[in-house]
């Protein structure tokens, strides 16, 4: 049984580094398992619906692995692209900004 308070505090403080690196560690394995799960959620229902139309289970299967593994690519290509845009018009927005600090300083 551990005695002081400050040895409990060493105790715990430790304890949640410990913590803390084995989060960080299975970082990567824990993000593909939240993503499947997620996805599985997301595309629970179209999978219901192609059992409703009969369809054999390993086609609604495979159909909805395709469309699943097509939209995220999507969009990320098109979140990508929209941050390249709005990285652009800050861009021109500084070169204004420049421009009119100069024009307002004359010396």
């Amino acid at each position: 049984m551990i005695k002081s308070q400050a040895s409990q505090y060493a105790l715990i403080f430790l304890t949640v580094c410990a913590a803390f690196v084995a989060l960080k560690l299975a970082e990567q394995v824990l993000a593909l398992i939240v993503l499947g799960l997620v996805i599985g959620v997301v595309l629970a229902p179209f999978s219901d619906l192609l059992e409703r139309m009969r369809l054999p289970q390993a086609v609604s299967g495979l159909v909805t692995i395709l469309i699943g593994e097509r939209r995220p690519f999507a969009e990320t290509t098109l979140t990508a692209r929209s941050h390249e845009v709005d990285q652009k018009e800050l861009v021109g927005l500084l070169d204004e900004l420049d421009q009119e600090a100069a024009k307002a300083d004359p010396a």
